[in-house]
């Protein structure tokens, strides 16, 4: 239980920055919302914004946690759930959140607002190297279910690279 609260850790200080606060009585709500944004973006097939939901999937699982309304295995289940398939790790899902809401509150700060580009931006930057030295452990000639894995992270490559090429 100890590592899991430690793996939430960054989300739980990240909040203490949140413009809403640490403690949102509505997390459940959102959390709903949000897992409605990834399974819609994963039905067509838009590999980074299912990442960056993802993200806010964990955010607001984090915020149920904060708020002492579930535990922490309970926060994974959301997480893992509803990323399974997408060659995700819940430390990925995690490094993907810090990495949006870092952006999003200090835009908030300067008065600028949510910037979706940008958002996909620091999430493509944080998981295509973690991506990259997964892949090497893959084995694209293998099982069925090892060519699925395989050609599941090439899409993901491809569309973390190209965001990142674009903002070149």
């Amino acid at each position: 239980m100890q590592t899991i609260i430690k793996i939430f850790a960054p989300i739980m200080t990240l909040l203490e920055e949140s413009p809403s606060g640490k403690i949102d009585l509505h997390w459940r709500e959102k959390l709903e919302e949000e897992i409605g944004e990834l399974r819609s973006a994963r039905l067509k097939n838009d590999i980074l914004g299912a990442l960056t939901e993802a993200a806010d999937v964990a955010y607001y699982a984090t915020k149920g946690l904060a708020a002492g309304d579930i535990a922490p295995s309970a926060a994974v289940k959301f997480v893992m759930d509803e990323t399974a398939g997408m060659n995700l790790g819940l430390s990925d899902v995690v490094r993907a959140c810090v990495a949006k809401y870092k952006l999003r509150f200090a835009a908030n700060k300067l008065g600028v607002g949510k910037n979706d580009l940008a958002e996909r931006r620091a999430v493509a930057a944080v998981l295509l190297p973690r991506l990259e030295a997964r892949m090497g452990t893959m084995d694209p000639l293998g099982s069925v279910d090892e060519q699925t894995a395989w050609d599941a992270a090439m899409d993901q490559r491809d569309a973390l690279r190209e965001t990142l090429r674009a903002d070149a």
